[in-house]
């Protein structure tokens, strides 16, 4: 698993000062590590290392419900995480091959922060989708109760996949997620991010 960890290291962090063409700037910090925002943290760190671990494959399920596991990979570097060690709670949706993973975040407090990362099996990859706080459910009220967005990052893509309302528990969000990201189904939305 170590070797396995190791390889996961390598392929993150030399591209982590990539992150700060993303939407939002880098902080660098006086000794030059990364003070990473909760938007870098679940749009691409969670990204990136799911796009490395195959489907039904036993060390990647121990990464998948560890969320720990990548907040110290980022710790371990040198840099600052948005998260705590246990802020991210993980939990197991499905059964056999089409098991899901969700992380739950604390509550976002603007948009577009996710509250969920599903981490669904297509083909032998996993793909993220994310219930994204959205600017309209903030209009509408509290946010809590109005509308959020269902988002995919894949590589430097984020697809939006309309509005939904908040979804009572991890499970109904994969379930909402499937229902709308089936074969003949595409994105209400694509933005790509230059590198």
């Amino acid at each position: 698993m170590k070797k396995f960890l190791f390889a996961i290291i390598l392929g993150i962090f030399p591209a982590m000062p990539m992150l700060a063409t993303a939407a939002e700037p880098v902080a660098e910090q006086p000794d030059s590590s990364i003070s990473i925002t909760p938007y870098q943290f679940q749009y691409f760190l969670t990204q990136a290392l799911v796009s490395r671990l195959p489907v039904r494959d036993e060390v990647a399920d121990q990464v998948l419900m560890n969320p720990n596991i990548l907040i110290g990979l980022i710790l371990e570097n040198g840099d600052t995480s948005p998260y705590g060690m246990n802020e991210i709670k993980a939990e197991s949706v499905g059964e056999g091959t089409e098991r899901a993973v969700v992380w739950v975040f604390p509550e976002p407090s603007e948009p577009p922060i996710a509250l969920y990362v599903a981490f669904i099996p297509e083909g032998e990859k996993y793909r993220c989708y994310m219930l994204e706080k959205s600017v309209a459910g903030a209009l509408l009220g509290d946010g809590s109760e109005g509308l959020w967005v269902i988002g995919s990052m894949v590589d430097r893509d984020h697809s939006n996949f309309g509005f939904t309302t908040r979804p009572a528990s991890p499970a109904a969000f994969v379930e909402d997620v499937i229902q709308r990201t089936g074969p003949e189904s595409s994105p209400d939305a694509a933005i790509h991010f230059p590198k």
